[in-house]
């Protein structure tokens, strides 16, 4: 297992927090792959690190970035992800899907741009009920493995998002498909369920996680704890240090 960190670019440079670790992923914003495409690059060029990426939130109409219908900016992650990058790294993408037809719009859009880039090894992340029906589930997972046989598609484990939905999820997920989980997203979760809090704050046992977690090979791990930006990454910065403790 590697452990990592999530940043943003010009706060991985300025809050000194890049001698951390040697993997990121870059948490990007749709400028990041626009306007700032240069200035980033130029900015990062220096370090000798892997690069993974986490596609942006929101799209130029404000709407959450998904694979259905923002192909255009998952061609613009994936020439950033090759520019910066030597060699072979992740990109992290949301995915809802309402339909039989969107999910052959997925499947399309996934297949064009696996032949863009002999690099970019995409891995969709876990949802929650809360917000997809789709994308949740082992056999929502496995569904997309059987039709898009490459060794480029894979899963990012959301550890919080798999224990909102419940402890058996995680399990499941571990257990049926552990050899396509790349990358996994950590943060505890609430008493009230609350999304993002600090490692060992909340009620998963992450004792229990790191031994399930220990099966997998080669795997990426991110802290993904919220507002950890703040305070010069001091957030970051914890959850890092205690993750350390698990390995």
């Amino acid at each position: 297992m590697i452990l990592g960190l999530k940043a943003r670019w010009d706060s991985l440079v300025s809050d000194d927090i890049s001698k951390l670790s040697d993997v990121v992923e870059l948490h990007l914003e749709l400028s990041d792959i626009n306007e700032l495409f240069d200035k980033q690059v130029n900015a990062l060029s220096s370090l000798n690190k892997v690069f993974h990426l986490h596609a942006p939130f929101k799209n130029a109409k404000g709407a959450y970035v998904d694979f259905l219908n923002d192909f255009d900016v998952f061609s613009k992650c994936v020439k950033l992800g090759d520019t910066l990058n030597k060699g072979a790294y992740h990109l992290v993408t949301h995915c809802s899907c309402g339909s039989e037809a969107d999910f052959s719009v997925i499947l399309a859009n996934l297949k064009k741009l696996l032949k863009k880039s002999g690099k970019v090894i995409f891995c969709f992340e876990n949802l929650t009920s809360e917000g997809s029906n789709w994308f949740k589930r082992v056999s929502d997972f496995s569904r997309l493995f059987n039709s898009v046989d490459n060794k480029r598609v894979g899963m990012c484990l959301d550890v919080c998002h798999a224990f909102y939905e419940s402890k058996r999820v995680f399990g499941d997920f571990i257990k049926s498909i552990g050899d396509k989980i790349f990358h996994v997203h950590l943060a505890d979760l609430g008493l009230n369920h609350e999304h993002g809090v600090m490692i060992g704050d909340g009620v998963i046992d992450f004792n229990s996680v790191f031994s399930k977690l220990s099966k997998l090979n080669g795997v990426t791990l991110i802290p993904e704890v919220a507002n950890s930006h703040l305070n010069k990454s001091a957030g970051l910065v914890t959850a890092f240090n205690r993750l350390s403790d698990y390995l």
